[in-house]
This record gives structure tokens, C-alpha cells and sequence, in this order.
């Protein structure tokens, strides 16, 4: 069982699905990449050191009038998904005050689904620091690489409470989260005792911290040509 949590806490760290976006949506397109870390977990068997692993993605935001609705649907690059693609879709609700924006969404491939709800605030200076709220969903899988027996099956389920900071400087965006994982997960595995197979459930705490750097595409262009476009000074001759 042991082995079967630290499987569960390398996929949080590697593979579970992140949010990549504020509660905010921002208008056009950007493309970035996300990687996450177990900071801690209850398991003896995880290692100590998990590399992060990088997962890009691509966003396109949709912005009407000021205050009111606004939307955005993304993918990321998930090697154990269908695909081998992560979908996203987030629709960001009315807001009266615009310092305030909220909304729902939900992630998903083929292995996983997680719905869930944000609420942020925006500060000077391109800050905003909001939360996500998510329940994990995900089907039995097997970390062959860390162990497990293959006829071995796990399957999470559980509350992944999300605290984060953005920020926006130009082009570049930058998010740092850091999340916990509060639920269950079941491994159904072969008992030799019993003769069969066996479903044995278990507590799952852990906490992931995650990074999130992405690029407005049209500002970075518009940036770019600014810069070509500039005119060289020419050099002034001596009198």
C-alpha cells in the first residue's frame, strides 16, 4: 500500500492536472508550460527529490465588455492522457467591482476529469492573487516505472485546494501555487491469501508546489516588431 501512495504522489507532482490561469481571463493567445513538485506527502516510499516534470500548454482567452462575461479554453501536453492532450475550459462570471473576478471550469482528458471554481483579485502593478478550488476525479492506473505490481490498479480521488499568486509584466506571465490533496485512493491488487483480486482504500494528504510561466503571443510580436522597426541613429560627422 505503501507503494501504491508513493505512485499516487509522484502523478500529483508529475501529471495532475494544474490550472494555468488565473480567475481573470485575459484576452488572445499564449503558450507556456507548467512543472510541479511534492513538497510533502505521507508516504515513507516516495522518494526525496522528484524532478519536475514540464507539461506545455496554449491558451486562448475570449473578452467582451468591461464587467462582464468572459471565457477561455487551452490544452496541455500530458504524455499518460488521451491524446496525449489535457483539455481546459473556463468561463469567467459578471463582476460589478473590477477588482473581482470569478468562474468556473473544468479539466479533463480521457483519464481524468476535475471541475472546479476560482476566485481572484487583482492588484496593482499586474498582481492578482486568487484560489482554486478542484475535485480530482482520475480512472486506475498504473506507475509501472515506480514499482508496482502490473497487475496493480490506483485510482485517487480527492480535494486539491489551490493557493496562488500571478503576475504580469508585458509579455510574460509567471504563477506560482501551491496546492494540497486531500481525499482517497483505492488499489485493487491480487491477494495471494485471498486468492483474488482485493480493493483496499486509503487517506491521501499531500501538498504540490507548481510553476506556471506562459507568453502573451500579440504582445510579444507586437514587442518584436517594435524593436526591428526602430530607426538607427546614424552616426554624426565631426565638424
Amino acid at each position: 500500500m505503501r507503494r501504491a501512495l508513493g505512485a499516487v504522489l509522484l502523478a500529483l507532482a508529475g501529471c495532475a492536472p494544474v490550472v494555468t490561469h488565473g480567475a481573470r481571463v485575459e484576452p488572445g493567445l499564449y503558450v507556456g508550460s507548467t512543472a510541479g513538485i511534492i513538497v510533502a506527502g505521507d508516504s515513507s516510499e516516495a522518494p526525496d527529490v522528484v524532478t519536475p516534470e514540464w507539461a506545455p500548454y496554449a491558451r486562448y482567452g475570449f473578452v467582451g465588455r468591461p464587467g462582464g462575461m468572459a471565457g477561455s479554453i487551452g490544452v496541455a501536453v500530458e504524455p499518460e492522457a488521451a491524446f496525449g492532450l489535457e483539455g481546459d475550459a473556463y468561463l469567467q462570471l459578471p463582476s460589478s467591482d473590477p477588482r473581482w473576478a470569478y468562474g468556473a471550469g473544468v479539466m479533463g482528458s480521457g483519464k481524468v476529469v476535475m471541475p472546479y471554481v476560482q476566485l481572484g483579485r487583482s492588484f496593482t502593478r499586474g498582481y492578482e492573487a486568487y484560489t482554486t478550488q478542484a475535485w480530482v476525479h482520475r480512472r486506475n492506473f498504473n506507475d509501472k516505472n515506480f514499482g508496482l505490481d502490473p497487475s496493480s490498479r490506483v485510482r485517487p480521488r480527492y480535494w486539491a485546494p489551490t493557493l496562488a499568486l500571478r503576475r504580469r509584466d508585458g509579455a510574460l506571465g509567471l504563477s506560482l501555487q501551491v496546492t494540497g490533496a486531500l481525499g482517497r485512493f483505492d488499489e485493487t491488487s491480487y491477494d495471494s491469501a485471498r486468492g483474488g483480486m482485493v480493493t483496499r482504500s486509503q487517506p491521501l494528504r499531500a501538498v504540490t508546489t507548481s510553476v506556471a510561466a506562459d507568453l502573451d503571443v500579440a504582445r510579444f510580436v507586437s514587442d518584436v516588431l517594435r524593436v526591428t522597426r526602430r530607426p538607427i541613429p546614424r552616426d554624426t560627422p565631426p565638424r
